[in-house]
């Protein structure tokens, strides 16, 4: 595997509904190196309560340890890269 840093990113909802995608930053998906989706479109998810309520992982590349910590990153992975409902 390539050199740097990797992160993995546990997807779940806060809210509960109909699954239609998932919403990434275009400046961030070259990051995405492996992704595993629970749901396919139209599956019902659960809001998150525990470990069981996931909706699937990302693993994302990173440059370094900088990169990891920079302000932008963690807003838009809290924020921004949200499950989608119909």
């Amino acid at each position: 595997m390539a050199d740097g840093h990797f992160a993995q990113v546990i997807l779940y909802s806060r809210t509960g509904g109909k699954y239609k995608g998932l919403n990434i930053p275009v400046e961030f998906q070259p990051k995405v190196v492996e992704s595993f989706i629970k749901c396919k479109k139209g599956d019902l998810v659960s809001r998150y309560e525990n470990s069981s309520h996931t909706a699937g992982a990302l693993i994302i590349r990173l440059d370094g340890r900088a990169d990891m910590m920079t302000g932008k990153l963690k807003q838009n992975m809290i924020w921004h890269w949200n499950i989608v409902f119909i």
